[in-house]
Order: C-alpha cells, then sequence, then structure tokens
C-alpha cells in the first residue's frame, strides 16, 4: 500500500460519506452476531435450567450382576437425549449407547441404542422412568429377547425382559 493510498482511505473515512460507511458496516457485523450468537446462547441457557441436564449414574439389577452406567443428558423443553457409558461390570466398559426422548409430567420415555453394533449387537430397547426427586429417578428399561420357533425355523419370535434401574445424579 502507498501512503497516498492510505491518506486517501483516512480522508474517505473522514468524509461524512465514509463515516456513514463505517457506521453501517460495524452496525452489520454487530446484527450478525447478534443474529447468529442469540439463538445458541438461548439454546445453551435453557438446557442448563432442564431438570434431567447433567451426569447421572444408572444402576441396574439385572440377574444377580449389577451393572453401573454413566448417562450423560442434555434437556431441551420436553426433550432429552445423550449418551449412556458402561462403567461397570469391568469386563462390558466398551460399551455405549445413545438415547433420545421425552418428558411428560414426572414421567421420562427414552429410546436407547447401541453406538457399535459390532461391540454390542442387537443391544436396543426403551427406558421408562418416573421422577422421585431432583437427584433420583427410578424405573425399568425393556429389551427384546429373539427365541427361535422350533417349528417354524424361518422366523423368530421375540419376548420382553423388563429389568429395573435407577438414576441418581452425579454432576449437574
Amino acid at each position: 500500500m502507498t501512503p497516498d493510498f492510505i491518506k486517501d482511505l483516512v480522508a474517505f473515512f473522514s468524509s461524512e460519506r465514509g463515516e456513514n460507511l463505517l457506521i453501517g458496516i460495524i452496525s452489520s457485523l454487530v446484527a450478525t452476531v447478534i443474529a447468529v450468537g442469540f439463538p445458541a446462547v438461548y439454546n445453551w441457557y435453557r438446557t442448563k435450567k432442564g431438570l434431567l441436564t447433567g451426569c447421572w449414574i444408572q444402576l441396574i439389577n439385572d440377574e444377580d450382576i449389577v451393572k453401573q452406567d454413566e448417562v450423560t443428558c442434555r434437556q431441551l423443553g420436553d426433550g432429552i437425549s445423550g449418551y449412556i457409558k458402561r462403567k461397570e461390570p469391568n469386563n462390558q466398559i466398551q460399551k455405549k449407547w445413545k438415547f433420545i426422548g421425552r418428558i411428560h409430567g414426572e414421567k421420562v420415555f427414552i429410546v436407547f441404542w447401541s453406538l457399535d453394533h459390532r461391540i454390542n449387537p442387537d443391544s436396543y430397547g426403551t427406558i421408562q422412568l418416573h421422577v422421585k426427586s431432583d437427584v433420583e429417578l427410578r424405573g425399568f428399561y425393556t429389551k427384546a429377547i429373539s427365541e427361535s420357533d422350533t417349528y417354524r425355523h424361518d422366523q423368530h419370535l421375540s419376548t420382553f425382559k423388563t429389568i429395573p434401574l435407577v438414576w441418581r445424579i452425579r454432576d449437574r
């Protein structure tokens, strides 16, 4: 840039036309930041206020095996979503699930599925919970158990197994 160009630029922005242009550019930038940033900040704030937003411990008593999972949950309005990671028993810590659900009053309805079907095939089901307090939910999960039909080998029958569970808040 030559010194003359810089002088001309300073002179232009010092004029009334230049000042108006500069105000227009700055106003446009501020409006863009507000338009893009406000919805993101608003949604972040709404999820922070949700009762279920945070980290929960899920305790499952399944046929003499106690399982413990870490549940990371995000609530937005009456919708929830998040991830479940197995913490105990140690030989199952590679298991992970994704979930989505809805809250209806004191009831929570969730659908979950495995994140890695190679490690955890056919692991999906539903969870129903009842809000007992701000720090504890109780309910059960249901999963399909496939059984081959001995008379017709080309079909499978499914029965459903219901297992009790508890969510306790860990971090908010």
